[in-house]
């Protein structure tokens, strides 16, 4: 599959192969009980509106979330694949994608990005890793207990393997 039609199949404001704009169905929460959506509406978003609802939808909604997991647990393109596939490709800039791989290479290979010690980094790459890390363990744990929740519901999903994440520390 080439990359164009794999971005083509995803709901993604890659400046190449995405759209300036999307056609979204959101959720309309309930007032009081604000995890619960109660309907639904089409609007028309850009990168910029997307952003200032999903900021909204964290603060207001679900602070605890991730915001992936709120994209792809509410964002819905029409034609796409049923649970709504997001990109976030295109909504992270270069510079933070290219933290986000170093911070992953330095767990990785068990290293750090300047030479000597861990008192020899820069403060502020410590604590973009520290972020970085602790959004993954975040993530990571909404999918274990989706998991969990999964193999208590269903008792024969006990047999196949799981695919847990590994927590990172």
């Amino acid at each position: 599959m080439s990359h164009n039609e794999w971005f083509k199949k995803r709901f993604c404001y890659h400046p190449i192969y995405g759209k300036e704009s999307y056609k979204v169905s959101i959720p309309i929460f309930d007032e009081i009980q604000r995890s619960r959506p109660i309907s639904s509406e089409e609007k028309e978003f850009t990168e910029e509106d997307l952003l200032d609802w999903l900021y909204d939808l964290q603060e207001n909604n679900f602070p605890d979330a991730p915001a992936f997991e709120l994209l792809q647990r509410f964002i819905k393109k029409p034609g796409a694949f049923e649970k709504g596939e997001v990109c976030l490709t295109g909504l992270i800039d270069f510079e933070l994608g290219e933290i986000i791989d170093l911070e992953s290479a330095c767990h990785n290979y068990h290293c750090l990005p300047y030479a000597g010690g861990l008192f020899d980094q820069p403060i502020k790459l410590i604590e973009t890793f520290n972020v970085i890390r602790a959004t993954r363990n975040k993530y990571d744990n909404l999918k274990i207990e989706q998991i969990t929740k999964d193999v208590k519901n269903n008792p024969d999903s006990s047999k196949k393997p799981l695919n847990i994440p590994k927590i990172r520390r």
